[in-house]
């Protein structure tokens, strides 16, 4: 389940740092709109979130542990599954 990073509106997605961001760590292609470009995260075999904005799609296949303010651009991450223990 994608959900947005840092407020997702107006953030771009990063590696470490808000000045992180190499080409490597994501797949660049285009989409229709952020709900096409998150269905591309789904069906790609590496994802840990999605950038979108103006028919930009990045599948993002590196931790985003930061974001950096762009206007225009989206940023949703995996959410993280929680694991429960239960204790006796």
């Amino acid at each position: 389940n994608l959900v947005p990073k840092d407020g997702g509106v107006d953030r771009a997605c990063r590696g470490d740092d808000p000045e992180d961001n190499s080409e490597a760590y994501y797949t660049l292609s285009s989409a229709l709109n952020v709900e096409d470009c998150k269905a591309q995260c789904s069906a790609a075999p590496v994802c840990f979130g999605v950038e979108f904005g103006f028919g930009r799609c990045e599948v993002r296949t590196r931790p985003v542990r930061a974001t950096a303010n762009v206007t225009g651009f989206e940023c949703h991450v995996m959410e993280r599954a929680h694991s429960t223990t239960l204790l006796p």
